[in-house]
């Protein structure tokens, strides 16, 4: 088989090892990302240690005591662990975390195996490990997408028991197993393989390759290849430069082949034919023993037999990348500084990645050595931590680094109006839409009897120099965004405070002085605070001794028509609107009413002289609307006799004796009751058109609710009596769906539909306390059964 050669094709060789992250604890089963992101390995003391190439940042976790690790394509991290288990890992490019269930919010893990997880690997969606089963050596899967563990063709033990290394070579993996056994095994749950031939080389560890191959060495010096396709071997190299030990191989997908001869790594453009052992394409000498290798297309990595990971590229190297102050505001000076490995040209972007996705801010020549950039944070420096990105590029590639900064702006002002303070019994209420900084950790609303201006207050605020009993500043702690409402009491009525808001995020940063607004503390008034309602139920006597008579039908009427009734209004879901001759009598009828109602004015209890009603003064700045239902028998179709029930209610705030609305919510509640006699001039069936009149009796529940002003709510409620005439008409909706009623009829009893329309006078209320007299217009349904 001939391979191509493709070095000319390929970027420069590494040819240094800038960086070393040095850890007491020897890494080992070194891992690198798809793409090249990314790199993890697994400590002697079973530790999960990364590096993230984009940041240089490094992370440890110690979720199990762990043997392998696979990172995913989407920051996942899977650990195989000593007892068996998989753990998933979480990267947000600061910390590894556990993955947890979004269900559930359980940590993500699954239990494989009761021996040693010995190598991990990754296949579409489907995860796959070898574990050593009573010194056997056994696979098995996960989907960590379900949670299945072992599907079809899993578990199952392959055919040697040793084992020394892994790796995934297409739709396979291929394991070393010691000495110079090896075999392989489908991802499908396809049996395992081993090979037909034996080279006497002791296999330390293996790379698969882009042609189905598997390059491996042992410590005499061979690097040997294995054709998968035909189970045949072929010797590249059968003794390097420095034959004191081979101790690692890994290949990039560029075809570069890397290999630990001690303490020197080499490289060489994988092409056809046997490499020259004695000619690498590039050369680094370190000071330890090289134990493993890792490679990707800019970086390679390899971890040394002391512990150290060492960092091997041709691309400049951006290190000691440093910004003063590391905390800044809008309009700060900030020194960038950082060393460059070679000449070239610099660009610092405002975030973003290696890749140079964040926006210029600076450009220039870099030289060798430590170098100054002069930049000044402006308002494109987005709040909280920022990254400031320095590229290198010297002409052949481009290195990186990156200096993190705090940016902390001041807080914003608070945005208040004479709308923001409003009034109430010894007390004030600031109610404002909070600022959206996202840092921020709290407000200081300043109260002072004194005027005042933001000017005055650069930073912090009067105290307060009233006589009362409240303590101020006081502190508002909210987070962005969030709305404030804050009570400040006891005040004394009728004198003028005067009170302005800033807001400190969390680095104790202040912001400007709000507008200061001014207000006055005063009584408020509900409804019938202002009536001089006591509440309670009225005394007996000759309206409501009647009223009460006719209300006590209302139990037997729906006893009696309960069946009826439900059929009625299953009819009217199931068939709409009627129409057709009566086939069988009619016995009652349901009517649902809706609309507006405007209540009369009061005598003034000093002048006599009619005034607005204080229900239309606090709530109605329009005419409320009224919910009623009527349901009852009919006889002959001239008669019905109804009883009535109804639903208003009304939202406003409490207001003062001139008028002005407090800050203080109040809620009035009615439920009016009623017996009446209607006469409808109705001759003949299907009449179009039915006019009406009606008399009746009213009983009426009502409730008033207001602010206590500590958290909760004052009641006052009681009931009314009085009576009411009404006038209107019906219009037959049978003559517009003549079969559909017919079908109605036949189904539910429904004899006709009408549209209705009434006109009510109703006087409710003796005159003292809250009066409930009024007129009404209401429309709505009514069904004759």
């Amino acid at each position: 088989m001939i391979l191509l050669w493709v070095s000319v094709a390929l970027a420069a060789m590494p040819d240094k090892n800038p960086a070393t992250y040095a850890w007491a604890d020897p890494p080992k089963d070194l891992v690198l990302s798809a793409d090249g992101s990314l790199i993890a390995a697994v400590s002697e003391a079973g530790a999960i240690r990364l590096v993230s190439v984009d940041t240089w940042r490094t992370a440890t976790s110690t979720v199990c005591d762990a043997s392998s690790v696979v990172l995913g394509d989407g920051g996942e991290v899977w650990v195989g662990c000593k007892d068996g288990s998989v753990h998933q890992l979480a990267w947000d490019g600061a910390a590894l975390s556990p993955a947890t269930d979004s269900t559930s919010g359980d940590a993500l893990s699954w239990e494989l195996s009761e021996g040693e997880l010995l190598a991990l690997f990754q296949q579409g969606d489907e995860l796959y490990a070898l574990a050593d089963e009573d010194s056997d050596l056994v696979a098995h899967s996960v989907d960590p997408a379900t949670g299945a563990v072992d599907g079809a063709g899993y578990p199952f033990t392959l055919v040697y028991d040793g084992y020394v290394d892994a790796a995934a070579l297409g739709q396979r993996m291929v394991i070393a197993h010691g000495a110079d056994d090896i075999s392989s095994f489908s991802w499908a749950g396809g049996g395992a393989i081993s090979s037909t031939q034996r080279l006497g080389v002791s296999l330390e560890d293996i790379a698969a390759t882009t042609r189905e191959s598997i390059l491996g060495v042992d410590k005499d010096g061979f690097v040997v290849e294995y054709l998968l396709s035909s189970s045949t071997w072929m010797i590249h190299f059968n003794t390097l430069d420095e034959p004191t030990a081979v101790d690692a191989l890994s290949l990039t997908s560029e075809e570069r082949l890397y290999v630990g001869d001690g303490t020197s790594l080499k490289v060489w453009s994988y092409g056809s034919g046997t490499m020259s052992a004695d000619a690498p394409d590039a050369e680094v000498s370190i000071s330890d023993t090289l134990a493993e290798i890792a490679a990707g297309e800019d970086y390679a990595w390899a971890t040394t037999t002391g512990g150290d990971l060492l960092v091997f590229t041709d691309l400049p190297w951006v290190s000691e990348v440093e910004a003063f102050p590391a905390t800044v505001g809008e309009g700060d000076e900030v020194v960038l500084s950082f060393t460059s490995d070679v000449e070239g040209e610099y660009a610092v972007h405002l975030g973003g990645d290696r890749t140079g996705s964040g926006a210029v801010i600076a450009t220039g020549t870099a030289s060798v050595g430590a170098q100054q950039v002069q930049l000044t944070a402006g308002s494109d420096w987005p709040e909280g931590a920022l990254e400031l990105v320095v590229l290198v590029d010297d002409g052949a590639g481009t290195g990186h680094g990156l200096a993190s900064v705090l940016v902390d702006n001041p807080p914003g002002a608070p945005s208040l109006d004479a709308g923001s303070l409003s009034f109430s019994s010894g007390a004030l209420i600031l109610s404002f839409e909070g600022i959206v900084d996202a840092d921020l950790d709290h407000y200081t609303v300043y109260l002072s009897t004194t005027p005042f201006t933001g000017e005055e207050w650069p930073s912090g605020g009067p105290a307060f120099d009233g006589a009362d009993e409240i303590e101020a500043p006081v502190t508002v702690t909210a987070a962005g965004g969030e709305s404030v409402y804050l009570r400040l009491e006891p005040l004394t009525d009728g004198v003028t405070y005067y009170l302005g808001v800033r807001a400190t995020d969390a680095g104790g940063l202040e912001g400007p002085m709000s507008v200061v607004v001014e207000g006055t503390p005063r009584p408020a008034y509900g409804a019938a605070e202002i009536s001089g309602e006591q509440g309670g139920a009225p005394e007996c006597g000759p309206g409501l001794g009647g009223s009460m008579g006719w209300l006590a039908l209302f139990g037997g009427l729906v006893a009696v028509r309960r069946r009826r009734s439900l059929a009625v209004a299953g009819g009217l879901l199931l068939a709409g609107t009627a129409g057709a001759k009566d086939y069988t009598p009619t016995v009652g009828n349901l009517e649902l009413r809706y609309g507006p109602v405007q209540f009369d004015q009061v005598p003034d209890p000093v002048s006599g002289e009619l005034v607005e009603n204080p229900i239309d003064s606090v709530y109605n700045e329009r005419s409320p609307n009224v919910l009623q239902v009527e349901v009852g028998p009919q006889l002959f179709r001239v008669l019905e006799v109804d009883v009535g029930f109804g639903f208003l209610q009304q939202l406003a705030w409490k207001m003062d004796e001139a008028g002005a609305r407090s800050g203080d919510r109040t809620m009035l509640t009615s439920w009016p009751l009623s017996v009446s006699g209607t006469l409808r001039l109705q001759f003949w069936d299907e009449q179009v058109a039915v006019p009406f009149a009606s008399y009746g009796y009213d009983y009426l529940l009502w409730d008033e609710r207001w602010d206590d002003g500590a958290g909760g709510k004052d009641r006052l409620h009681g009931a009314k009596v009085g009576q009411h005439w009404a006038v209107g008409g019906n219009l037959l909706l049978d003559t517009f769906a003549r079969a559909r009623a017919s079908t109605l009829e036949s189904q539910t009893g429904v004899n006709d539909t009408f549209v209705v329309v009434e006109y009510r006078r109703q006087d409710i209320g003796d005159g003292e306390g809250l009066v409930f007299s009024g007129d009404m217009v209401t429309a709505g349904l009514k069904l004759d059964f």
